[in-house]
C-alpha cells in the first residue's frame, strides 16, 4: 500500500521518493493515492500563501505561492493543458491534431492557455482569507484530481499510441473508484454541502473533455488528463470563492 502511495508521490511530484514503476501495473495501482499526493500538493501551496501572506499583499502572495507548486508538481498537468490548448486550437482533423500535439514547441494557443491558468488560479487564491485559501487549495487538489482519475476509467482512450493506452488497460475499475471517493471525501471536509456544485461542475468539465477529445482525436489521452485537472482545479476554487465572498448566496437571493 505505501509503495502505490510513493509510486503516485513519485509520478505526481519532483519530490525524491523511491518507488519504481517497472510497468504499467505499477502505475494503476498508484491511481487510488492520486487524489491525496493532489491534497498534499494543494496544502503545500497553501502553506506557501498562508506564510508568505503574514509579510506580503495577498496578489503577490498567491503569485509565488503558486510558482512554487509548479515546481513541487514539474507541471505536469500544465504541460497537458498547454499541449490540448495548442491541438485543439490549432488542428481541425484529427491526425493534425495529434501532430501539433507532440510537437515539444508551444504555440499560440498553449502560451495564452497556460498564462490564463496561471493568472485565474492566483487571482482567485487571493480572494481569499490565507486559512480558507490554505484548506481550499487542498481540496481543489484532491477534488481535481479525482476528476481526471475517473475520466480515466469512463471515457474512451485515444487510439493514438501512447503510455494512456496501457494505463487504461491496466487500470481496474476499483481502482478508479477509490480514487473518486477518496478525492471527493477529503475534498467533502473542507467544502461541506458546496461539494455537491464542486463535483457537478468538475463532472461537466470531465464530460466536456472527452466529448472535444472524442470529436478531434478519437478519445481521450495523458495531455487531456493533465487539461482536465488544471480546469477541474479552477471550478473549484471559483465555488470556494463565491462561498467566501458571498457572491453565490447574493445570486440565489436574487432568483427568488
Amino acid at each position: 500500500m505505501l509503495l502505490n502511495f510513493r509510486r503516485a508521490v513519485g509520478f505526481l511530484t519532483r519530490f525524491p521518493v523511491r518507488a519504481p514503476v517497472d510497468d504499467m501495473n505499477d502505475l494503476a495501482g498508484a491511481v487510488p493515492w492520486m487524489p491525496t499526493v493532489g491534497a498534499i500538493l494543494g496544502l503545500a501551496v497553501g502553506t506557501s500563501y498562508y506564510g508568505l501572506h503574514a509579510v506580503l499583499p495577498p496578489l503577490p502572495s498567491a503569485a509565488i505561492a503558486v510558482a512554487i507548486g509548479l515546481l513541487f508538481s514539474g507541471a505536469l498537468h500544465e504541460d497537458g493543458l498547454g499541449d490540448i490548448a495548442d491541438a485543439f486550437g490549432g488542428g481541425m482533423e484529427p491526425d493534425a491534431v495529434v501532430r501539433i500535439m507532440k510537437d515539444s514547441r508551444q504555440g499560440t494557443f498553449g502560451v495564452l492557455a497556460l498564462v490564463s491558468s496561471f493568472v485565474i488560479h492566483v487571482t482567485l487564491i487571493s480572494s481569499l482569507p490565507a486559512v480558507t485559501a490554505l484548506l481550499v487549495l487542498v481540496a481543489a487538489g484532491a477534488l481535481s484530481r479525482a476528476t481526471s482519475t475517473g475520466l480515466m476509467g469512463i471515457a474512451e482512450p485515444s487510439p493514438q499510441p501512447g503510455m494512456h493506452l496501457a494505463l487504461v488497460e491496466a487500470l481496474r475499475p476499483w481502482q478508479t473508484v477509490v480514487a473518486v471517493v477518496s478525492g471527493s471525501s477529503l475534498a467533502g471536509l473542507v467544502l461541506g454541502g458546496w461539494i455537491v456544485p464542486a463535483m457537478v461542475l468538475c463532472a461537466v468539465v470531465a464530460g466536456s473533455m472527452a466529448r472535444l477529445a472524442r470529436h478531434k482525436m478519437g478519445g481521450v489521452s495523458g495531455d487531456v488528463y493533465g487539461a482536465t485537472q488544471q480546469l477541474a482545479e479552477i471550478v473549484v476554487l471559483m465555488v470556494a470563492v463565491a462561498v467566501a465572498t458571498k457572491a453565490w448566496p447574493a445570486l440565489l437571493s436574487q432568483l427568488r
